[in-house]
């Protein structure tokens, strides 16, 4: 019987220079998006239906995250139990090597859970840096993550007045590019949050004689336009230039035309990035399914530690879903048994009861207190053949 998909949310993120975005593109391109790495990488999983992650949040080529999300279903073949957070995390991770993506974490959520309508808010940082007069003094450790706007110090003061006319709820018609979903999208958003505030660079403790400045700006809502955040960053430096004044920002506002925004003023993308998204914790405490399954096979009572060593009392033997029927232990077992819970190193699931498969995997450390039919010839094989195989590739999924 097959069973039916798991959803999970995972957080993620990326250096976003080298893609076309995070969004998903025709692999036949000679740049695709995040989502076909990711996708990429859980077909490893060997799923029975393919995975789609569905992304949280777009940025555009050039865009990074500190922390994107998206939620996707994994369904597996008959007898394979689904994943924990921890294994789809170190597995994903695997198969993402050497692309700078990373899996940060993972949730089991429900099935009506959905990454991008289910977020409160998203929230997004620009880096700004002053204090170069051309952009070949950009340090090297800082190429493509951030700006150094030309033509001098900023007016930062002036830049915080100004910001303070983009709180609250208006309609950023003037704030956004034209693309194909423009037609189909309402212009009213609501900003929560803007900050202005000085920040660090990386190393930039070694350069401080250079005399460089580095800013943020943080914009936080439940949603954005598009290129919304760039257009506010570069109407904001246009300010601190002296190009534009505070008040032109709410005059912008009130235009309600695209058009009217300044030629070129829009911030490139390098300094862009993805900060956070935000959800409901009750949305990330899915009920966790109970792994370890009593009276599948021959069950006694549970094992006391404290037992000497050589006593003639078998411990519990259980089977758990890992287990049961399936004799591939050396492919399922070893990531199954990561935690370490009461009197045994090597447990499965969420339980403080070994199963059969797992006793039979570490049975050096039961070995000292139990004796055991199932550690035998067979067993002691499969434990070295499955050591074996780990020591070369540890998150292969089947």
């Amino acid at each position: 019987m097959v069973s039916p998909p798991t959803r999970y949310l995972v957080f993620f993120q990326y250096f976003g220079t080298k893609y076309s975005g995070v969004m998903g593109t025709s692999n036949d391109q000679s740049v695709v998006g995040v989502q076909n790495y990711l996708e990429k990488a859980a077909q490893n999983l060997r799923p029975i239906v393919p995975i789609k992650f569905h992304i949280s949040s777009r940025t555009d080529t050039g865009v990074h995250a500190l922390c994107n999300a998206a939620h996707l279903d994994i369904q597996r073949a008959p007898g394979k139990p689904m994943f924990n957070e921890k294994q789809l995390v170190l597995g994903l991770n695997y198969h993402l090597k050497p692309e700078p993506i990373r899996i940060l974490n993972a949730y089991r959520v429900a099935n009506s859970f959905h990454a991008r309508f289910s977020a409160l808010s998203r929230t997004y940082v620009y880096r700004l840096l002053m204090g170069c007069r051309h952009h070949s003094e950009i340090p090297v450790f800082e190429r493509d993550l951030c700006w150094a706007p030309p033509g001098g110090p900023l007016n930062v003061p002036a830049m915080q007045d100004a910001a303070q006319f983009l709180l609250g709820t208006h309609d950023f018609s003037t704030f956004r590019s034209q693309n194909s979903e423009t037609p189909f999208r309402s212009p009213i958003r609501t900003i929560f949050q803007v900050d202005i505030r000085p920040s660090a660079g990386l190393l930039s403790h070694h350069y401080e004689h250079r005399g460089l400045e580095f800013w943020e700006l943080k914009f936080r809502s439940r949603s954005f336009l598009y290129r919304q955040v760039r257009r506010m960053v570069g109407a904001l430096v246009a300010v601190g230039q002296g190009r534009l004044t505070p008040r032109h920002i709410k005059e912008l506002l009130e235009m309600k035309d695209s058009r009217a925004f300044p030629v070129n003023a829009m911030a490139p993308p390098s300094g862009l990035f993805l900060k956070s998204v935000e959800y409901d914790e009750a949305d990330l405490e899915a009920p966790r399914k109970a792994v370890c399954q009593l009276g599948l096979s021959n069950v006694f009572p549970k094992p006391r530690s404290a037992r000497p060593r050589g006593s003639e009392d078998a411990p519990g033997r259980l089977n758990c879903s890992f287990c049961a029927g399936d004799d591939e232990l050396s492919s399922e077992i070893p990531r199954v048994c990561l935690g370490a819970f009461t009197w045994c190193p090597v447990l499965c699931g969420v339980t403080a009861e070994p199963c059969l498969g797992c006793v039979d995997l570490c049975a050096q450390p039961f070995a000292q207190q139990w004796r055991f039919p199932s550690i035998n010839k067979y067993t002691k094989h499969r434990l070295h053949q499955t050591e074996h195989r780990f020591s070369s590739s540890p998150l292969e999924m089947n």
